[in-house]
């Protein structure tokens, strides 16, 4: 499972910490902050100055994972809401790692990469997966079928397509955070020498 994550580092803060006996505390609470930060991202729908793109509508790659599970195709995959969490699942797995003088924010989650960086990947339709769709289709009403047959007709000839994401880097460090983590140390390296 690929892993994915940032380093917390700067010169001044690595002095620092270098200079408390024991910084484990210290770098607990500088992944605490940062992991609020990244995972807040996700609610704002976007890091820093970076605003993500709004997602495809229809997303084509949750409703043919919809169809794959022999579910019927979800409301949200026909709107732009719910950008990145879809399931909660990444935003969720967003934890930090302390190892010596440092601490990492990072997830182990597969697809993390392709949605930080917009990588391409391929999506396909299984057998069961074509049997769900045409059985839905057959369900909906003859102007959702016109307009389902416009917008995405080409499932009934295609078992695969490439989706590429547009990149919506979470993790990252930006200028605020720097701020927060170095306020954060400076109030933590008051405390512990009080």
């Amino acid at each position: 499972m690929a892993k994915i994550s940032i380093n917390v580092s700067d010169e001044k803060l690595d002095k620092t910490i270098a200079g408390i006996e024991d910084p484990s505390e210290v770098l607990k609470a500088i992944g605490a902050l940062m992991t609020q930060r990244v995972q807040r991202s996700f609610r704002t729908k976007k890091r820093g100055s970076h605003v993500w793109e709004p997602r495809g509508v229809p997303n084509v790659a949750g409703i043919i994972s919809d169809f794959n599970k022999g579910q019927n195709p979800k409301a949200r995959r026909f709107s732009t809401a719910g950008l990145m969490i879809d399931t909660t699942r990444l935003r969720g797995s967003i934890e930090p790692s302390v190892s010596g003088n440092s601490v990492t924010i990072g997830t182990n989650v597969p697809y993390a990469r392709k949605l930080q960086e917009g990588i391409a990947s391929t999506v396909s339709l299984t057998f069961a997966g074509r049997q769900k769709l045409r059985q839905w289709y057959r369900g909906q009403s003859k102007r959702k079928r016109k307009e389902f047959g416009k917008e995405m007709g080409w499932l009934f000839r295609k078992t695969s397509i490439t989706v590429t994401p547009s990149a919506r880097p979470f993790l990252t460090i930006e200028d605020q955070d720097v701020k927060e983590v170095m306020k954060l140390v400076k109030e933590r390296v008051i405390n512990v020498s009080k």
